[in-house]
């Protein structure tokens, strides 16, 4: 068995204790060695990471940008998906996990709906992104509600959704 010594630790180990170099031979540092340094570094330079590669990202032309999301688009695609479905489930938390109205705790069957009826006015990229629109104002109690579609669909349609309107007979 090959044995080597880091040149960090100065320790003596196997040498599958040592990463491989692309062009042949092995690292000089042991892999515990190098994670440490990894780990470091990286903390101390987070920052300046992402200044580069926003950078990076604002000088791609149209024709890379486009290259690039076709090359990585359904890691893309699963990473949106997880990210909205993260922040929905936490305005459903922060607003009770059922509707306000009838009850229904079902998640799927809940949405967000705006009490003044002053959805219009929000701009069309903030519908798009509610969820997180919502999540980003401290889910603000006064504005919004939590209702289930078809209560949402009959408050917007008739003035008022149709439990109220049965209750009240």
């Amino acid at each position: 068995m090959d044995v080597k010594t880091c040149t960090k630790c100065r320790e003596e180990k196997p040498a599958t204790e040592f990463y491989q170099r692309k062009r042949g031979g092995q690292r000089a540092q042991c892999k515990s060695c190098l994670r440490v340094y990894r780990a470091q570094w990286y903390s101390e330079n987070t920052q300046a990471q992402i200044a580069r590669a926003k950078a990076a990202a604002r000088a791609r032309t149209p024709a890379q940008a486009r290259q690039f999301y076709l090359k990585h688009r359904e890691k893309m695609i699963v990473k949106a998906k997880a990210r909205y479905s993260n922040v929905r489930q936490e305005v459903i938390a922060a607003y009770g996990g059922k509707c306000s109205c009838c009850g229904e705790s079902g998640t799927d069957f809940l949405t967000i709906d705006h009490i003044h009826n002053d959805g219009h006015q929000e701009e069309r990229s903030v519908r798009k992104r509610l969820y997180a629109h919502v999540k980003q104002l401290g889910f603000p109690k006064d504005r919004f509600q939590l209702l289930c579609y078809n209560c949402n669909f009959s408050k917007g349609r008739r003035g008022v959704c149709q439990h109220q309107v049965t209750d009240a007979a």
